[in-house]
């Protein structure tokens, strides 16, 4: 009957080949007559499969789920490639989302990496957004993806708010939109983008509106460093943790600056070694002392 999906093991590059039921084997017949049918890691692939094929799209829905739930650094490309043979976009969207947010880890873990050719990392690696800016007469609220292997721009949800000099980053399963300028004022509010369900939702504002600031993503926060307040520059560096759903004061720059850009390179200090986080009158801040290690720092 194949192969069984553990929560770390890979899936096979090519679908199983339905065999006879056995005895005792679950089957599409089983949920026509019951209405449930029991999915483990040894019957998923299997139970998939005959779904499929007999269009028991109910369960062809539930296996969905399950191999959803068992994503993991090992089995996330199977699960991806998985969905080559079967029509799951959800399960789809959401493994692609794990490997870029886990990239590094994948990379270094998962044997099915290596064997990764250009066409299938484009794939895996298949989206740039952009959101918000300026039209010359308006800031903008449209949001826009673009996918190099259709080489097609294609509209998505629009955010809640119209932004300009806005802060855009992906960081968790999610696209952040950050701060920014409506026309009228500098925003304090975020929201984030879920690309399964093409749909903003609002988060924690951070802790002053500013724009054109610079945004990165390191050892699991969200920095914004600098920006433009309206009325000055700034040297205010803040975090967010999605764990916690909290922004964090950091440590300030030594320069104020607006528009800058930020990246992350190996070598210098890490992040998470020196966070003390302390909580006064119910605010949290958190102190970012810069010492040496061969982790990574934002610039």
């Amino acid at each position: 009957m194949g192969r069984g999906v553990s929560r770390c093991q890979l899936l096979s590059r090519d679908p199983p080949i339905v065999s006879p039921p056995q005895k005792h084997a679950v089957s599409p017949i089983n949920y026509t007559y019951t209405g449930t049918v029991p999915i483990t890691e040894d019957n998923v692939e299997n139970l998939l499969t005959a779904a499929d094929q007999f269009n028991v799209m109910g369960i062809v829905s539930l296996c969905c789920q399950f191999l959803s739930s068992r994503l993991c650094f090992e089995n996330c490309i199977g699960i991806c490639r998985l969905t080559d043979y079967y029509y799951c976009p959800d399960l789809r969207a959401a493994a692609c989302v794990y490997i870029l947010h886990h990239f590094e880890e994948v990379s270094q873990v998962s044997e099915e990496f290596l064997h990764l050719s250009a066409e299938d990392l484009t794939h895996i690696i298949e989206k740039v957004y952009i959101c918000g800016g300026f039209d010359g007469d308006q800031c903008l609220s449209s949001a826009e993806m673009f996918n190099p292997t259709r080489n097609q721009w294609f509209l998505i949800a629009p955010m809640s708010s119209r932004r300009s000099g806005v802060g855009v980053m992906a960081y968790g399963n999610q696209v952040y939109a950050v701060g920014g300028f409506d026309g009228n004022s500098r925003l304090q509010s975020v929201e984030a983008y879920n690309p399964i369900t093409n749909t903003w939702h609002a988060v924690p504002s951070i802790l002053n509106p500013h724009s054109n600031f610079g945004i990165e993503v390191m050892d699991g926060l969200l920095f914004v460093v600098g920006g433009f307040s309206g009325f000055s520059t700034t040297v205010a560096t803040g975090c967010y943790e999605e764990d916690t759903n909290e922004w964090y004061d950091a440590q300030s720059m030594g320069t104020t600056r607006s528009a800058v850009s930020c990246c992350v390179v190996p070598g210098l200090s890490n992040v998470m070694d020196h966070i003390a986080r302390h909580h006064y009158h119910h605010s949290s801040s958190i102190d970012i002392l810069f010492t040496s290690s061969t982790q990574s720092s934002p610039l």
